[in-house]
């Protein structure tokens, strides 16, 4: 289970949990554009959004947009619109999975909440995901994919 520790709380013996915070003490890393703006507290797509930053944390071991503050990160989602780096060495392009991945990750962060996908087909769309359909195929592989091309 992953959760945002801190706002799970035990109400009538079963596991609830309470509305995210909107205040700049949030996480707001893992915070969807629009309850940072204000506009709406928790929702599913705002959970997806949060989905997307937790599996690229996943695969980089680093939190989302490393290197930027807080307050300089919130401009950035909210007014700049703007979604993580690719992080190439790790989802590289030109691999046999590295770009459905990062097409799954960003349609999880687009700005409109209604369009992104429900975590059900997240789930179908990287549950076949490993490390091996992540290297680079042809080329300058990082893998040890076997080249067969010239047998």
């Amino acid at each position: 289970m992953l959760a945002d520790f801190g706002n799970a709380t035990m109400l009538y013996t079963s596991l609830q949990f309470t509305q995210s915070s909107t205040s700049i003490t949030s996480t707001p890393r893992w915070t969807a554009p629009e309850i940072l703006e204000g506009l709406t507290r928790h929702t599913e797509a705002g959970d997806v959004y949060s989905l997307g930053m937790t599996i690229l944390e996943t695969f980089t071991s680093k939190v989302p947009f490393p290197g930027k503050v807080d307050l300089a990160l919130i401009f950035h989602v909210v007014l700049q619109k703007s979604i993580p780096t690719r992080p190439n060495k790790i989802i590289p392009p030109k691999s046999i999975d590295g770009d459905r991945l990062w097409s799954i990750l960003t349609k999880c962060w687009t700005y409109n909440p209604k369009n992104r996908p429900i975590a059900r087909g997240i789930w179908e769309g990287i549950k076949s995901i490993t490390p091996d359909t992540l290297m680079v195929i042809g080329g300058k592989a990082e893998g040890k994919l076997k080249d067969n091309s010239k047998e």
